[in-house]
């Protein structure tokens, strides 16, 4: 009697603890928050979330570092080799934030289980995020999606009137961004430096970059070369960036790409051609294309 008694408190507390630990849905409350291998700002940033954006979190959500299931716009890493087919062909793969082995392990993959490949960098294939994977963010950028708000109580007439609502708090109170993101890009001044320099503005792409004075803005151009992907995105104006071959054969930067995030995600790491504008950026020093066309060569 005493085990059965033992027995159904082991299963109640284990339930319990089960439950606290379950996913639950979040939302982003800062915009580009970052996304690390590791509960640690010195850890790999894999991606970026945006003010909104919902999540599935692990709990307790009032850590400073709460641990997500990757967004599907998230590209991980899987050593080619470890693959045949669509399939994983060993006992045990590990998933990791970049193309490497110095990355960080995010998940792991069991042989057979399936793969979906989204692009190929030398030996590496980035893959979708497959199920037990995890990444971390801040805990200061995310809450609980809260369930739909009861309806206030009816007034009884004798009773004194309801306190008013108090209103949202306005854009000027929202608290400052903490160290883990990058700062959303603030409403033009009446006055752009560079428009004073009687440069071109910059397009909404690159909307909160400054232009370099003096340099040619908004030049059209048709760039080839082979269309690389960051996995830092530090003061660059994309993760996309078009490489060429100098006089010797070595790869160089020519400039950066912005356009669609599938279109670039799905030709990276192969030869395109890309047509559009290019723009020279302060603090940047290779120019940016916001390309209008970008296709396979």
């Amino acid at each position: 009697m005493k085990l059965r008694r033992w027995m159904l408190s082991f299963l109640c507390c284990s339930a319990a603890a089960a439950a606290a630990a379950a996913d639950v849905e979040v939302t982003v409350t800062a915009d580009r928050v970052n996304l690390r291998a590791e509960p640690s700002l010195r850890a790999e940033v894999v991606g970026q979330a945006s003010e909104g954006d919902r999540l599935t979190a692990t709990p307790p959500l009032d850590a400073e570092w709460v641990r997500i299931v990757p967004p599907p716009q998230v590209s991980l890493w899987l050593y080619g080799e470890l693959v045949e087919g669509d399939r994983v062909r060993v006992s045990a793969a590990q998933v990791r934030a970049g193309p490497g082995i110095n990355y960080k392990v995010v998940g792991r993959l069991d042989k057979g289980q399936t793969v979906e490949p989204t692009g190929r960098r030398g030996d590496w294939l980035s893959i979708e995020p497959p199920p037990g994977a995890y990444l971390w963010i801040s805990g200061r950028y995310v809450r609980r999606v809260e369930d739909k708000p009861r309806p206030a109580p009816v007034q009884q007439a004798a009773g004194p009137p309801a306190p008013p609502v108090p209103a949202p708090p306005s854009a000027a109170m929202k608290p400052p961004l903490p160290a883990d993101t990058v700062r959303a890009p603030a409403p033009p001044a009446a006055r752009h430096p560079a428009r004073e320099a009687g440069s071109a503005p910059a397009p909404p792409a690159l909307t909160g970059r400054t232009l370099v004075p003096g340099k040619p803005q908004g030049t059209r151009v048709i760039e080839t070369g082979v269309l690389r992907r960051a996995m830092f995105v530090w003061r660059r104006p994309s993760r996309y960036s078009l490489a060429k071959r100098d006089e010797k054969g070595r790869y160089y930067t020519a400039c950066f790409v912005l356009g669609d995030p599938d279109t670039l995600g799905a030709l990276a790491g192969k030869p395109v051609r890309a047509a559009g504008r290019l723009y020279w950026l302060q603090g940047v020093r290779d120019p940016a294309l916001v390309a209008e066309s970008v296709a396979g060569e």
